[in-house]
């Protein structure tokens, strides 16, 4: 159940934030610096669950507006200017071809927990 799904945030795959936290390491100077991980773009929650409901099929249809929005939830698209201008990083995962691979990555860790003994 979800709210209306108009809340939009920064999506960012995950591969991408390690790659940026791992470059971060490695840079000389940057120590007490704050960054931002992110893409830089906002999405909604509701293209998010819509994209995530393609890939992963089936008849269930997504249950926006059974619940209230949170009204003081903060829409901020994160500032990639350091990023690029000190680490040489830009996220390199896009939206769709991260939704992907992390529904693929479930299907492959329910598949396996399937094929033990227990079922479980």
């Amino acid at each position: 159940m979800l709210g209306s799904g108009r809340r939009r945030a920064d999506w960012i795959y995950v591969d991408d934030v390690v790659e940026g936290l791992l470059r971060a390491a490695v840079v000389p100077g940057i120590e007490g610096c704050a960054f931002d991980l992110g893409s830089g773009s906002l999405v909604s929650v509701r293209e998010i669950v819509e994209q995530i409901a393609e890939i992963v099929g089936g008849s269930v249809e997504p249950a926006f507006n059974k619940l209230l929005d949170r009204p003081f939830e903060q829409e901020r698209a994160a500032d990639t200017t350091f990023l690029w201008n000190k680490l040489g990083y830009q996220p390199q995962t896009a939206l769709k071809q991260g939704l992907q691979a992390t529904a693929s990555w479930y299907r492959e860790q329910l598949g396996a927990a399937l094929d033990t003994p227990t079922g479980r």
